[in-house]
């Protein structure tokens, strides 16, 4: 009895952390997707580029819930800790902006990859945001973090 336990729980972390890596690579391939879309090289539809990339995040999102068959049962502090990450997706895709303009101070060519590292760096921290929520929201979460 106690192998078959054991057996089915390894599987379960198996899975789990089967599912953790494919969530990772499709956050990675919307990351690059956002990349490519702040390349745009019309400076007046940045606001269409942004609002295109939020439309991406949305589905982006829905997708690694799909992944993780939408998991539910995460505590208060994990929508809270969710929130946070969020915001500061938003910070440090500000932070990821100022750094290539004040790069492009001394590399006046680095300049056009502002948008692209900002929109980038969002997008790469909101869906690990929505990876953790959904993981923390699984059933062997605990005996993962417990081995």
């Amino acid at each position: 009895m106690s192998q078959a336990h054991s057996k089915t729980e390894s599987e379960k972390s198996l899975n789990i952390i089967r599912c953790y890596r494919q969530s990772r690579e499709l956050v990675f391939n919307y990351a690059l997707l956002a990349a490519i879309l702040g390349l745009n090289p019309f400076p007046n539809l940045l606001l269409i580029t942004i609002a295109i990339t939020g439309i991406i995040a949305l589905k982006m999102i829905r997708d690694v819930g799909a992944q993780w068959n939408f998991q539910q049962g995460q505590d208060f502090l994990g929508i809270v800790g969710s929130v946070f990450g969020l915001l500061g997706a938003f910070a440090t895709a500000f932070m990821a902006w100022v750094t290539v303009i004040v790069i492009s101070i001394w590399i006046p060519l680095v300049n056009r990859f502002a948008i692209s590292a900002a929109l980038c760096t969002w997008m790469w921290i909101t869906g690990r945001t929505a990876n953790q929520y959904y993981f923390n929201g699984c059933e062997g979460y605990n005996s993962i973090i417990d081995n």
